[in-house]
């Protein structure tokens, strides 16, 4: 039974189309969705049950029971921020009422007063440092089931140096200026040079 890679983990940038087609390796039937944050130096996850779907009421209840409990203190002490993409399971009415309310405005998302742009390139650290990095852990303790993958990936984001991660965080800075610098497209084949120009 062979399956369809996953096509929108591929990202190509070429000053022209490379029309690139290169076998990867295809995705299994067993998955799990995960949840995962950055708050004040630590990443915290979240592992769906099996078969749960991402919808507005599965992501309202790790906001309610798992995400507001870790970080309630940090949001009233440190007027700490929310991020978040744009995908509708987030951005329902009752969902977005929710975040405006505990963060008091401090939300940035689709349909909110400041818009995460759609689309946009890979600006959150979870998305370019991370998962790439929770993969190569990956490689190195080859999981047999799901079961073993979620404690190698616990272990891993457990075991992260405090100042590794506030380094990845920091590095949005350069990221969202060479961004700009790029119109708002890819930009990161120019990122090493423009982190030596600033």
């Amino acid at each position: 039974d062979k399956r369809i890679p996953n096509k929108q983990n591929e990202r190509y940038w070429a000053a022209e189309n490379p029309y690139i087609d290169i076998d990867c390796s295809t995705q299994t039937v067993h998955k799990r969705m995960s949840w995962a944050g950055i708050v004040d130096g630590k990443v915290i996850l979240y592992w769906f049950d099996e078969g749960v779907r991402l919808n507005h009421e599965s992501y309202l209840d790790i906001l309610r029971t798992f995400v507001w409990p870790r970080v309630r203190r940090k949001v009233a002490d440190q007027d700490l921020w929310w991020q978040q993409d744009g995908a509708t399971s987030h951005t329902v009415e009752i969902v977005r009422n929710w975040l405006d309310t505990k963060f008091d405005g401090r939300v940035i998302s689709n349909k909110m007063t400041h818009v995460w742009p759609p689309c946009s390139p890979d600006l959150s650290p979870l998305d370019f440092w991370f998962w790439g990095h929770a993969m190569h852990h990956l490689k190195t303790t080859k999981p047999l089931t799901i079961e073993q993958l979620m404690v190698d990936v616990n272990d891993f984001a457990s075991h992260l140096d405090q100042e590794t991660i506030k380094k990845a965080v920091k590095d949005i800075i350069s990221r969202a200026g060479c961004c700009l610098d790029n119109g708002g497209s890819a930009f990161e084949s120019k990122l090493k040079a423009y982190k030596r120009i600033h």
